[in-house]
C-alpha cells in the first residue's frame, strides 16, 4: 500500500476507495490494513508523504510554493500551508529559507 501511496500521491484526487479497489479489498479490510501495518488511516498515511515530499522539494527545487502545493497533490496553497506546519512547526517559506 505504501509503494502505491509513492507512486500516486500527486493525485489530488486519489481516495481510499482508489487503493481498495487496485488491491481488491475491502472496505473493512482496508482500513484494518492501514492501521495495523502503517498505523494510521488513510488520510493521514497519504497526507504524511504528501508532506515529506513537499519537503524534498523545498529543499532541492526552486519550484514556487504553489507548484510544489501542486505537484504533491495539494489543491490549495493555503491548505499545503496550513499543513505543513502543523506538521513541522514552520512555514514552508521559513522551511525552505533555513
Amino acid at each position: 500500500m505504501e509503494s502505491f501511496l509513492e507512486a500516486n500521491y500527486s493525485n489530488p484526487e486519489l481516495r481510499f476507495e482508489d487503493v481498495i479497489r487496485h488491491f481488491r479489498f475491502s472496505e473493512s479490510y482496508g482500513y484494518k490494513l492501514f492501521r495495523k501495518h502503517l498505523g494510521m488511516s488513510f488520510r493521514m498515511c497519504l497526507r504524511n508523504v504528501r508532506l515529506a515530499k513537499a519537503k524534498e522539494a523545498l529543499k532541492d527545487t526552486s519550484h514556487t510554493l504553489s507548484e510544489i502545493a501542486y505537484l504533491c497533490g495539494f489543491t490549495s496553497l493555503s491548505t499545503f500551508s496550513k499543513v505543513f506546519k502543523e506538521k513541522y512547526g514552520v512555514s514552508p517559506t521559513t522551511y525552505r529559507k533555513k
